[in-house]
């Protein structure tokens, strides 16, 4: 049985790898995989897993997304202890590689709007950042935050709540 931690790790490196750089050069030239399409391939992986603890995933569309402020919907629960977490998935994409980057296409009018609309609906609004950092391990590795050993390719999809984000403006 596939775990809820392998699951969102197979989401992650998914993640990684679309977004590793592509040398440019003499008769190349690819643009990066756009956000929407990588929303759809980590949903996809999640899919894939086959998780049971994964009771629904539903991406929306643009219209709603500017009601709303997320662009998929995801709930982790049991359905035998009846117990489950919603969570209103705003995705962004690191367009720099680095630690230090910034993600400048926040919209902290989107960030108030998903908040809210979450609490209307007693469940959780996050953010998933999609990377991928050229940093070498170690620094990579001083900068991890998570109860497992470090693995850089499950940096592919970093998560902070809605709330969060709402506080940066204030800094």
């Amino acid at each position: 049985m596939t775990t809820l931690e392998d699951t969102l790790k197979r989401a992650a490196y998914k993640i990684w790898d679309e977004l590793e750089p592509v040398p440019n050069g003499s008769g190349i030239k690819i643009f990066e995989v756009r956000e929407e399409a990588l929303t759809t391939m980590a949903l996809k992986e999640l899919v894939r897993a086959s998780c049971p603890e994964i009771d629904k995933i539903l991406m929306i569309g643009s219209k709603t997304e500017k009601l709303t402020g997320y662009d998929f919907e995801l709930a982790i629960g049991s359905k035998s202890k009846g117990k489950y977490v919603r969570f209103f998935i705003q995705a962004k994409t690191l367009k720099n590689k680095k630690i230090s980057s910034k993600y400048e296409e926040i919209d902290f009018d989107q960030a108030t709007t998903l908040s809210e609309f979450s609490k209307s609906q007693s469940s959780l609004g996050m953010y998933a950042f999609f990377n991928h950092l050229t940093e070498n391990s170690l620094t990579l590795a001083n900068h991890y935050n998570s109860a497992t050993p470090f693995d850089k390719k499950s940096i592919g999809i970093t998560i902070a709540s809605a709330y969060s984000i709402r506080m940066l403006r204030s800094k």
